[in-house]
């Protein structure tokens, strides 16, 4: 490989893993780095520092911006201090290394590791050295934790950033009333209490020009305070039913105090889920709300979400589909706006592509389901016979297959790891400059040819042997469904063991018909958990196609 571009970028890399040594610092980072690329006399393009990052997670900004310009032509040669400043996680640090750099032609250094990749006799130990790199960070990751932990289990605070609205931390970090936020929180849990409703507490703030959490945060604790003072004054009062209902679920005001509520999935993920040995101290410091008005809160809360109205069982539960996208529908009860009375049960798709127009009541739903189960099996049990004989002739593929497939399939998956093989190494000889592009390219297209060529008829074998399978269960299948069919009757065609027994999917597609405000044409396409083509092709020679009706409710 030659080197023709000598634009050069100096990655620089800190977080709390590294601790406070001097050395570490990004400053002398830049300061090694920057004498190193003017010594080489290379040109120093820019410098891309993430000064706060964790090694574990490659999607940095700075780190992100270095690859956009590496894909743009514009740096020839990435330098860093070590490696665990490229990152710490072994094998995405490995993957960089190894193949994005080789594959744009990128020049890279480790100074300190003496890593280059322009000289492969001296990189044999960098695997080693990302590995133990990330053990490095894995073990920071465990000490930290440790802490923490033992923080939570005492009832400190382990994030003492800022506290919970409406309280301040005194010197000790302990949890007391903040005289400015507090009357705020007494206030929006009298007034639920009083209105019962969330929505009427959010105008009653914003008529009073209440600011929102975010901005006392910004201000006394300077928490995304560039944010915040971008905002208007009509943004900074926009509380909302959400907002308020989130202080009102808040046991903390009754004094309560829950550490390690969450923890982290990994230590090389930012993503953390509910902790289950969460730590609670009742009575921990001083309330700011009684707990007689913080239960009665409460009830109002359980009273709003649920209507005091069990929800109706979801006997379609993943079944009902949008015709449009595929997605499952959502299942919902409607209320009366006015009364707050429950009005109806739908389904309806949430995506917005769909523009939340496909939808459908539950009980036009109902008897379009009862309605095609019942004349379903009145037709095949009265042409029983028929029917059986019908199924057993049908072949979907209308080929007889004598092929000894699962020896077939074999040879083209052993074939298929051949050229994966071959593909490695042919991008191993290009990665190292041995092989002219043409050669290169000319030999990529043969090997996809090939590869293509080979999965399409492993995608035929896989589904003929599927056929195979079904064809070898179908006459108890078949049996199975006749007996399914027996017993339905009017009481049970629409239990959800039933449902869920004889029905696979139901495609949803409404529409409202132009010029009548509340009219809709419904196309509804029941897909049979067993025999759907064998059974639709049957319906198709009797009076009617069960599966594909078009109907129009008010």
């Amino acid at each position: 490989m030659r080197l023709l571009n000598l634009n050069t970028a100096i990655y620089c890399r800190l977080s709390r893993e590294d601790g406070n040594e001097e050395s570490q610092s990004i400053q002398s980072q830049k300061e090694i780095l920057t004498e190193y690329v003017k010594k080489q006399g290379w040109n120093l393009v820019d410098y891309y520092i993430d000064d706060g990052y964790s090694g574990t997670d490659f999607n940095r900004p700075s780190f992100q911006r270095l690859l956009r310009d590496i894909e743009l032509g514009k740096i020839g040669i990435v330098i860093t201090k070590d490696l665990s400043r490229l990152g710490r996680n072994y094998i995405q640090a490995g993957y960089y290394t190894e193949e994005y750099f080789p594959l744009h032609n990128i020049r890279y250094i480790a100074l300190n590791d003496a890593y280059d990749t322009f000289n492969e006799d001296a990189n044999d130990f960098a695997p080693f050295k990302n590995i133990i790199n990330e053990w490095y960070a894995k073990d920071i990751s465990k000490k930290i934790r440790f802490t923490l932990d033992n923080k939570a289990k005492n009832g400190e605070p382990r994030n003492t950033v800022f506290p919970i609205f409406g309280y301040k931390y005194n010197e000790s970090f302990e949890r007391i009333p903040d005289p400015e936020t507090a009357p705020i929180v007494k206030f929006i849990f009298e007034e639920y209490v009083r209105t019962g409703s969330s929505n009427k507490v959010a105008k009653a703030l914003k008529s009073k020009k209440v600011k929102l959490p975010c901005y006392y945060n910004a201000m006394k604790y300077n928490y995304n305070r560039k944010k915040v003072l971008q905002m208007t004054e009509e943004q900074l009062i926009s509380w909302t039913p959400t907002g308020v209902r989130d202080i009102l679920e808040k046991d903390d005001y009754i004094g309560t105090y829950v550490t390690a509520r969450t923890k982290a999935t990994s230590y090389k993920l930012k993503k953390r889920n509910i902790n289950s040995e969460a730590y609670v101290f009742k009575n921990r410091y001083e309330p700011l709300i009684d707990t007689d008005t913080f239960e009665r809160a409460q009830k109002i809360l359980k009273r709003t979400r649920s209507g005091e109205i069990p929800m109706e069982e979801n006997i379609y539960k993943g079944l009902v589909l949008c015709g449009d996208c595929g997605f499952p529908m959502k299942y919902e009860r409607k209320r009366d706006r006015k009364t707050n009375e429950l009005s109806y049960y739908r389904y309806f798709c949430k995506k917005k592509e769909c523009g939340y127009a496909n939808t459908i009541q539950k009980k036009h739903l109902n008897e379009i389901v009862k309605n095609d189960l019942l004349f379903l099996k009145d037709t095949i049990l009265l042409h029983k016979e028929e029917f059986i004989a019908f199924a057993k002739s049908f072949d979907s593929t209308g080929r007889v297959v004598e092929l000894n497939i699962d020896v077939d399939i074999k040879k083209y998956q052993s074939k298929n790891d051949e050229i994966d093989m071959y593909l490695m190494k042919l991008f191993e000889q290009h990665a190292k400059g041995n092989l002219p592009q043409s050669t290169y390219e000319l030999m990529l297209n043969q090997y996809k040819k090939q590869k293509k060529f080979i999965d399409e008829q492993l995608k035929e074998l896989m589904k003929l042997k599927t056929e195979q399978l079904v064809q070898a269960t179908q006459e108890e299948k078949l049996n199975d469904f006749i007996d399914m069919l027996t017993k339905i009757n009017e009481e049970n065609v629409l239990d959800t063991d039933m449902i869920h027994s004889i029905i696979g999917s139901i495609i949803v597609t409404s529409r409202k018909i132009p010029n009548y405000q509340k009219k809709y044409e419904f196309k509804i396409d029941i897909q049979y958990s067993v025999l759907d083509s064998i059974i639709k092709e049957f319906m198709k020679t009797h009076e009617k196609n069960s599966s594909n009706l078009c109907q129009t409710i008010s």
